[in-house]
């Protein structure tokens, strides 16, 4: 349940975990998935991701966690479950910045689509499945955290949109707005990796330079043409 990236080394928070404590490798399991808190404790019912090495902890967990209303799906792809629940955040963001500036439908769903595209880049680093993005803790976690009226990160994006800064809007709120920092870890992977993600850099640009986002949008959408499913 650690979400996000190092800013400082670009890690997971599994390697962090497996550098401290490497004899329980196998013992570790992550969750991650589209599941707001406060519809957890309303009992709706919410399907999550579980990732970890070993099947049996895996399902004993999953056994463990199990409710009538709240169910665990194993796999063993720690790092496309991670790169989920920490890229999500980012394009959540963007998607509050979208609906500030008054884009719509069709907007969101094109950014959502491409952001799952962008996301699947990064996990090729990470040799992450590629199905995994279209899961739970991918396509699932991102459409909730993209259009749901209770997420953070996506109502620090309506705040930006409104002109303010990045910095202003992190010191006047009590909570925590994890796509902030994931932002310049997901850039700085970016660009020691060549991985191409004009929605990941164009954020970067916006939060941590100041570039307006209507700018970044327009700049987007004069990018050359390329063939949709182009790797």
């Amino acid at each position: 349940m650690s979400k996000g990236i190092d800013p400082d080394t670009l890690e997971l928070p599994d390697d962090l975990f497996y550098d401290y404590f490497p004899k329980f490798r196998d013992s570790f399991c992550f969750l991650s998935g589209p599941s707001f808190a406060k519809e957890i404790l309303e009992e709706q019912i919410t399907l999550v991701s579980l990732a970890g090495r070993s099947y049996y902890n895996l399902f004993k967990v999953a056994e463990m966690l199990q409710t009538s209303y709240f169910r665990c799906l194993p796999t063993y792809d720690v790092k496309g479950v991670l790169l989920g629940g920490a890229l999500k955040n980012i394009l959540a963001i963007a998607a509050g910045i979208i609906e500030g500036l008054g884009y719509n439908h069709n907007t969101r769903a094109a950014m959502i689509t491409r952001g799952i595209v962008e996301m699947r880049r990064f996990g090729v680093v990470f040799n992450a499945r590629p199905e995994t993005f279209y899961g739970l803790s991918g396509m699932g976690d991102l459409i909730l955290t993209s259009t749901g009226g209770l997420s953070r990160n996506k109502l620090f994006g309506l705040e930006i949109a409104k002109g303010r800064s990045a910095e202003e809007i992190i010191k006047s709120q009590r909570t925590v707005v994890e796509g902030y920092k994931t932002t310049k870890a997901a850039y700085l992977l970016s660009q020691k990796y060549q991985i191409k993600s004009r929605i990941f850099v164009g954020l970067y640009k916006v939060l941590y330079k100041g570039v307006d986002p209507s700018q970044t949008i327009a700049a987007v959408m004069k990018s050359p043409i390329t063939f949709e499913l182009q790797p």
